[in-house]
Formats: structure tokens, C-alpha cells, sequence
């Protein structure tokens, strides 16, 4: 997102994308504008909302003239500012999915099955692609990574099963801060650690 706040005045190429793909999603349009805050300047915001401002009046415009009982130049249009995929979703799926491979190229080597195995592993969200990666170029990375996946799963389970028995207000002082952790680590797991900034 940095790249959104530090290129605006020198990539009109960015700009013209963000223009026509009708801006950011919810998500990234806020991180847009927390990170230009940042940097202690609303002009990057200002500049790319700029040329979205014009492109959709531009757009209100022609939609107008289009309205029943003037006459049309073109097929009639279905929605009204015709709002395409965020740029920053989708540079960000190309980064994940160059990293997914590139990933699956490591877990060859078994000395980096060991040390992925002794790691904390990736959430669900971001070892996803990496299986797609696998099960579709290296079938023996993607047996390592469902075995371990599986391993780790039924593990978050048998924490999960502790934390709801030692719920129990008799067994209250046998709950383990692991034990207290299980709901909080179950969602880790699946989509990673909360962060406040991207």
C-alpha cells in the first residue's frame, strides 16, 4: 500500500487503473488513507480520488443522456458507477501467488520440511494457495503439507476440547494458559495474527 501513497504523483499509469477500475475496495481504501495519514499528507488520497471523481461524473453524465426518451448512441448500462476488482486485491493476489510457488519450490528441500514443521506453519488464509500450488505441480509437497496440516488441525482440536471441558467451574484450577489460549489460536490458525496495518 506504501507503493499507492509514495507513486501517486509519479505513475499516472496507477492513477488511470484506479480510475477505471473504480477505486478500492472498503479494506484497502481505508489502509490507503491510514498510511497516507502516515506520511503526514492527505494528497495522495486526494490525487487518485481526483481522477475517480471526474471518471464517474463523466459516467453520471452519459448515463443521463441514456435515460428513456433521449436518444441512446450505445447499448444501456447496468449499474452506475461500475465498480471493477480492487487494484490492490489483486496486486496482492499476484505477489501471494508468486510466493505460493515459490514456497512449494522450498518444501523440496527436506531440511525446510523440518524447519516448517517445527515452525508455527502458515494460517489457513495464506497456506491455502500453497496447496492449490501444490496439489496441481508437486504432489509430494502437497502430501507433506496435507499430513501436516492435518497434524496441526487435530492438535487445535484436542486444545479446543480441553478449553470447553476445563470450562467447567470444577476443573477451573487445573486450565492451563494454553488451555485459555485454544479460541484465540483456533483463529490464528486460520486467518493469522490481527494487525491494524497492511
Amino acid at each position: 500500500m506504501d507503493a499507492f501513497v509514495h507513486e501517486h504523483e509519479q505513475a499516472a499509469e496507477t492513477q488511470r487503473l484506479f480510475s477505471e477500475r473504480g477505486g478500492f475496495c472498503r479494506e484497502h481504501a481505508w489502509l490507503h488513507h491510514r498510511r497516507s495519514a502516515l506520511a503526514l499528507t492527505g494528497a495522495p488520497v486526494a490525487q487518485m480520488y481526483e481522477g475517480l471523481l471526474r471518471r464517474d461524473i463523466a459516467r453520471l453524465d452519459r448515463l443521463a443522456r441514456q435515460l428513456p426518451g433521449r436518444p441512446r448512441s450505445r447499448r444501456p448500462e447496468h449499474t452506475l458507477l461500475d465498480k471493477r476488482d480492487c487494484e490492490a486485491c489483486e496486486r496482492a493476489e499476484r505477489r501471494l501467488t508468486d510466493k505460493a510457488a515459490a514456497f512449494v519450490v522450498a518444501l523440496r528441500e527436506p531440511k525446510v520440511q523440518v524447519a516448517y514443521q517445527d515452525s508455527d506453519g502458515l494460517c489457513i488464509e495464506h497456506l491455502d494457495p500453497v496447496g492449490a500450488e501444490a496439489l496441481t505441480s508437486d504432489s509430494q509437497v502437497a502430501a507433506f503439507l496435507i499430513a501436516d496440516l492435518k497434524r496441526r488441525l487435530e492438535h487445535l482440536k484436542t486444545r479446543l476440547d480441553e478449553y470447553e471441558r476445563k470450562r467447567d467451574h470444577r476443573l477451573a484450577d487445573t486450565r492451563t494458559e494454553a488451555d485459555s489460549a485454544a479460541w484465540t489460536d483456533v483463529v490464528r490458525s486460520y486467518v493469522g495474527d490481527e494487525f491494524l496495518d497492511g
